[in-house]
């Protein structure tokens, strides 16, 4: 009996996470305020809740907040009525409970706000409110402080995405941004990648997307910014914060590279934005450089391939680069190791400048190991430096994998927005050029060297802030000596926001401060922790209804002695004491809804699928019919299928190539980033070659899901 080759495609898509949790009420409204006051941003969050019934309840709200943030207040209003206000107890004192309250006739507590651990994102939170009812609304406002991020030379706050959770209302978002701290104006802020105004700013945001609040900064001074804020700690002790950022200069020697090679990515996940502002980077490099200076073009998607044919003059070599980057097709495959092949072949022996353009959107599978060995040029001849366009609503991008490359060759990454590319046009080439890194960085306080966990190298554009624990009264005077180049530098410190103080409670309480000439212990941790109203691990929030009976004596208790315990409402939840050490707790998980299953049909029935029916047909063109399984593996980011790959049985290499190549020709839906980490998708699709009954017609298995049970393809005969 005679057989048909049948194909059966089964899909697999990994789910979401989500970050935040309500129960036992829903959000009708939230609103969040980041005010930057210099390099510290302090973050008011304001969540209005309803219940569900008349009945009074306590409802639960679960969220997580940047690794180094510090919560320093909790307010809750009832209905119209005023809002009652926190007072930091011990986390241990926070777990008990009144054994009298009955006798005492004292009211449920408002609320509280706790740690419960730390996660790969940062530290989870808990947030109790009593009483939520469906006619009265409760409003939770919580405030934290973090320090910002200084790299790419602005400062970024990034909160984690709260989730796909029911009862979550989109967070509307104001940015206020203020000189402080050697910051002396911001120039530009942005919301999730949307630019905005420095100072009021507004932006709605979805809880599935990450929260990325940036803002653009011009120093005072053309050096590096050292600023400080000490605490005293009890007797002869002191805990210290020092944050040291390295502006990039805005004028530097010339660019002039013995030669300008350009690698640049054309894939489609760049965009219309995109590819314009690489374009314009690469025209603006050309420019700038001599014009005898010999200039050759790479651009690559899947595969690489040289622009120019030849090394040419930078006068003739401008308007030929224009023009070729203007007709290149979008294609699809950001293979950077294959451009970086060329390059070495391309190079030779001789010195050269490297500029890589890309939006720096990479196979999960690359690391920075398979880019060194795919670079192999002389790194004493070659300097490589690596240009990120950011489109709108994109984040700025993950460096793990472009550091180590760009390291080797004595080189730098750029991140810049396609909105800020006319403006930094001019300033580029030259930071280029010889903007040098800040090396042996100390530290003296108070004329003693600090022993600080810093980092060996700060490059410009960029940060760091850390805490000590050494002896003396609060620091009087900081002082930062390094090394820029051939010159000694060195900087007295101003002075960070009051709102540092909190911060480094909070890093004390997780242990991420270093010891210099004293430590801190567990006491002194908590008593800080009491003194700044900070969350840690061991101290915690309790909110009080001032209007009840009992409770002024309880506040002033709990102020002064830090005696407290909790008054629950009935049917409320004990309270644990959670360790330092305890993991986070689980979060839901939901389905990815960037990539929803019509696109996943849209991407593998209507494109896929024809192509593979037609790669099997003409494989099977007089030659002996095959079976067995081809694996295909399709990674998806920003309308494009980036990398493909493929295992499963031994099969013709012509047939895996032509799948292969339909793979990386499937048109995907772009989506609308909204500042979302870079979620790359991942489409796992067995594709089953076997034979069935003459009358039988290839078939499409039309279940996104994993079947529990794939069926065995039968023997040939």
């Amino acid at each position: 009996m005679a057989h048909r080759p049948l194909l059966v495609l089964a899909l697999a898509a990994a789910p979401g996470v989500a970050h935040a949790d309500l129960l036992g009420a829903r959000e009708t409204a939230c609103a969040v305020t980041v005010e930057l006051a210099g390099p510290i941003a302090t973050v008011t969050e304001t969540h209005d809740l309803l219940g569900v019934d008349a009945a009074p309840v306590e409802a639960t709200y679960q969220f997580a907040l940047p690794p180094g943030a510090a919560v320093t207040d909790a307010r809750i209003a009832i209905g119209k009525g005023a809002a009652a206000g926190a007072v930091a107890v011990s986390a241990e004192a926070l777990a008990t409970t009144t054994p009298d309250r009955d006798r005492l006739g004292l009211a449920p507590d408002r609320g509280l706000v706790r740690w419960l651990g730390t996660g790969v994102d940062g530290d989870s939170y808990e947030a109790r409110v009593y009483p939520v009812t469906a006619g009265a609304a409760a409003r939770l406002t919580v405030r934290w402080s973090a320090a910002a991020t200084y790299r790419d030379g602005r400062l970024q706050v990034v909160t984690p995405a709260r989730g796909d959770a029911e009862g979550l209302a989109r967070c509307a978002v104001t940015v206020r941004a203020k000189p402080a701290a050697g910051v002396q104006r911001f120039v530009r802020a942005f919301i999730n990648g949307a630019a905005v105004a420095p100072l009021g700013g507004k932006a709605t945001v979805a809880n599935a997307r990450a929260l990325a609040v940036e803002a653009v900064p011009t120093w005072r001074g053309a050096g590096p910014v050292v600023a400080t804020h000490s605490t005293a700690v009890g007797a002869g002790r002191a805990l210290t914060s020092i944050g040291v950022y390295l502006p990039p200069r805005q004028a530097a020697a010339a660019f002039a590279p013995p030669r300008l090679l350009l690698i640049v990515d054309t894939t489609r996940s760049m965009g219309a934005d995109g590819r314009a502002a690489a374009a314009a980077i690469a025209d603006a490099l050309i420019a700038a450089a001599p014009a005898a200076t010999p200039v050759e073009l790479i651009t690559f998607d899947r595969t690489a391939r040289r622009g120019l044919g030849s090394w040419t003059a930078a006068r003739e070599a401008r308007r030929r680069v224009k023009d070729a980057l203007a007709t290149a097709t979008p294609g699809g495959g950001t293979e950077l190791g294959e451009a970086l092949n060329l390059a070495a072949t391309t190079i030779g022996d001789d010195p050269a400048r490297v500029v890589v353009i890309t939006d720096a959107i990479l196979s999960t599978r690359v690391t920075g190991s398979d880019l060194l060995g795919a670079a192999q040029m002389p790194v004493n001849l070659t300097t490589l430096d690596v240009i990120v366009p950011v489109v709108a609503g994109a984040p700025m991008p993950d460096r793990a994998v472009l550091d180590p490359l760009v390291a080797a060759f004595h080189g730098k990454v750029f991140a810049l927005r396609t909105s800020e590319v006319d403006d930094r046009l001019a300033t580029l080439p030259r930071q280029l050029a010889d903007d040098l890194p800040l090396r042996d960085l100390g530290v003296v306080v108070d004329d003693e060297v600090m022993a600080l966990d810093l980092p060996s190298e700060l490059g410009p554009g960029s940060g760091v802030i850390a805490h000590v624990a050494h002896a003396g009264a609060a620091a009087r005077r900081v002082r930062l000596t390094a090394q820029r180049g051939p010159d000694a530098i060195g900087a007295t410190a101003v002075a960070l926001p009051k709102a540092s103080a909190a911060i480094a409670v909070a890093a004390a309480g997780r242990g991420a401060v270093a010891r210099d000439t004293a430590t801190l212990d567990p006491s002194d941790v908590l008593a800080l922790a009491r003194q700044t109203a900070t969350v840690t691990p061991l101290s915690a929030l309790a909110v009080i209804d001032p209007a009840a009976p009992g409770a002024g004596p309880r506040v002033d208790l709990a102020r002064t002695t830090g005696a407290f315990t909790r008054t629950p409402p009935a049917g409320s939840e004990a309270l644990d004491v959670v360790e330092a050490d305890a993991p986070a707790p689980s979060a839901a998980s939901g389905a990815d809804d960037n990539l929803p299953d019509t696109t996943y049909k849209y991407l593998i029935k209507y494109q896929l699928w024809p192509a593979v029916r037609a790669c099997y047909a003409t494989a099977l063109r007089g030659k002996p019919r095959f079976t067995g399984t081809l694996e295909v593996t399709l990674e998806i980011a920003r309308g494009e299928v980036h990398a493909a790959r493929f295992g499963g049985t031994t099969l013709p290499s012509e047939f895996v190539a032509c799948v292969g190549d339909a793979a990386y020709a499937i048109e995907v839906p772009t989506y609308g980033l909204d500042g979302l980490a870079e979620t790359i998708a991942i489409v796992k699709k067995p594709i089953h070659l076997h034979l069935e009954e003459e009358a039988a017609q290839p078939s499409l298995d039309e279940d996104l899901g994993l079947p529990a049970e794939e069926p065995a393809p039968p023997p040939l005969r």
